[in-house]
């Protein structure tokens, strides 16, 4: 056995270590997400890939191209898969949502959506390429034509640009403060894995250019230091992959109905978010921004918590889009935002769902933590944009018990109100009943601090 099969034979090592970790987390459901599904027989996969590589001597160069592009597919497979991944693209039924950073920026999506068609192009063509022109691309000790170079860098120079902007994901995934921990800890492994990756894609380029213009003798020295590090940074890889996946949970529910509500429940949620979010950075819905400075101002004065603040805001901002007729276009309408505002009251009313989700669950989602209580900020205000707008009159103004409500419902009633985007015969044109004194105060303390602060930006921008 020479020097390269013995490398194949310890990265397959590697790879087998690994999926005998992966198959003992598999006989937990709690671990059993669909990434830990992908990975493990990826992992069985490509130990047997390399294990094979270690046992042949090739006899031609084609032979040695179609083995490299085996060893490669895998890989660029997996690299794909991640992508789509972050960018929420997989089956409804998996429950996989977009990052937070990728839901409020569509063109990163796009970008993330395009990684399949661009990687296996990168691998299929350089290795069409290889097998026309051969060249001995696994002899890494041997010198090598300039088509080597050609080859090499075709394959990694993608993978190299979508490691970066998933590693970087990872990472802004990781510092999130709106995460759960264990969320941010899985994110943390995650980044160090695709950086690890990253890295060895790095080495290989750098390898290829070795073995094609560096003269004999330093090249095997410098040879020998890119193979033991390559087998590092696969260790370090690995390991950090091991740990993500080993800090996820998901809900290990016996009733497949609340599985499937539970995941789509994730997905329509994380896609609205998604659309929200490019909707109120675009700019396209009129107004909006300066509803939010009077909203932000006046939340100030009141002394609100951020998360009240948050829920006033996003309130003007679904109530201001569920009535712009250019929203509609981008699959925000009342229809869909009542489907999304009903799925999450089934699910977060639905107390053994609830329960297992409390205790089960240690993360976060893409957009904003949730954790199956009836808390959950947009449910708050989906339901208060959708009665504000006339959409949904049973949950939050024509209640009962309108003690219910607190300073952030009627500071948003009231920007609402103000931009003429509620019905006319409802909060906060009617006045509330006698027998509730404590609301009315309420109520006026919001107005005042809502009327104050307009006043304040409006005469702030005349002195402008």
């Amino acid at each position: 056995m020479n020097v390269v099969q013995a490398q194949h034979l310890l990265l397959g090592s590697i790879f087998a270590a690994t999926t005998v970790y992966l198959a003992f987390l598999t006989l937990r459901p709690a671990r059993r997400t669909l990434s830990l599904k992908v990975a493990a027989p990826s992992s069985l996969l490509l130990a047997a890939i390399f294990i094979a590589l270690a046992s042949v001597d090739f006899d031609s160069r084609r032979a040695e191209v179609a083995g490299w592009m085996l060893r490669e597919l895998p890989f660029t497979l997996i690299l794909a898969y991640v992508c789509l991944a972050q960018a929420g693209a997989l089956p409804h039924r998996f429950g996989a949502v977009a990052l937070e950073e990728v839901a409020r920026r569509p063109r990163l999506e796009a970008l993330l959506r395009t990684a399949p068609l661009v990687l296996v192009a990168s691998w299929l063509l350089p290795g069409a390429a290889g097998l026309v022109w051969p060249v001995p691309v696994l002899r890494d000790f041997s010198p090598a034509p300039p088509g080597l170079v050609l080859l090499e860098w075709a394959l990694v120079l993608p993978t190299i640009f979508y490691c970066a902007l998933v590693a970087w994901l990872f990472l802004r995934a990781a510092r999130s403060e709106a995460a759960a921990p264990r969320l941010r800890t899985k994110n943390l492994f995650a980044f160090a894995a695709v950086l690890a990756w990253l890295l060895m894609s790095l080495n290989a380029m750098a390898r290829a250019a070795v073995r094609v213009w560096v003269p004999d003798g330093l090249r095997e020295a410098i040879v020998g230091i890119q193979l033991a590090a390559q087998s590092m940074l696969l260790a370090v890889s690995m390991i950090a992959v091991a740990l993500a996946l080993t800090a996820v949970h998901i809900p290990a529910l016996g009733d497949k109905a609340l599985r499937a509500a539970y995941s789509l429940w994730l997905h329509s949620q994380g896609r609205f978010e998604a659309r929200r979010w490019a909707l109120v950075k675009s700019g396209r819905i009129k107004g909006l921004f300066r509803l939010s400075h009077y909203v932000t101002e006046a939340a100030e004065r009141l002394g609100l918590q951020e998360e009240e603040t948050l829920k006033a805001l996003t309130t003007v901002q679904l109530a201001a889009i569920l009535t712009d007729k250019n929203a509609k276009t981008s699959g925000i309408d009342p229809e869909t935002a009542k489907d999304l505002h009903e799925l999450q009251r089934k699910v977060q009313h639905e107390g053994s769902l609830a329960a297992q989700i409390q205790a089960q669950i240690g993360r976060g989602l893409s957009v904003q933590e949730l954790e199956g209580s009836d808390s959950d900020p947009l449910h708050e205000s989906l339901g208060a944009a959708l009665a504000l707008t006339g959409h949904d009159a049973d949950e939050f103004l024509c209640a009962e018990t309108a003690g219910d409500r607190p300073l952030w419902h009627y500071l948003a009633g009231l920007a609402v109100a103000d931009a003429g985007l509620s019905r006319e015969h409802r909060f906060p044109d009617v006045p509330l009943p006698d027998e509730l004194p404590e609301e009315r105060a309420a109520y006026r303390r919001a107005l005042k601090a809502y009327e104050d602060a307009k006043r304040a930006i409006l005469l702030t921008v005349e002195e402008g």
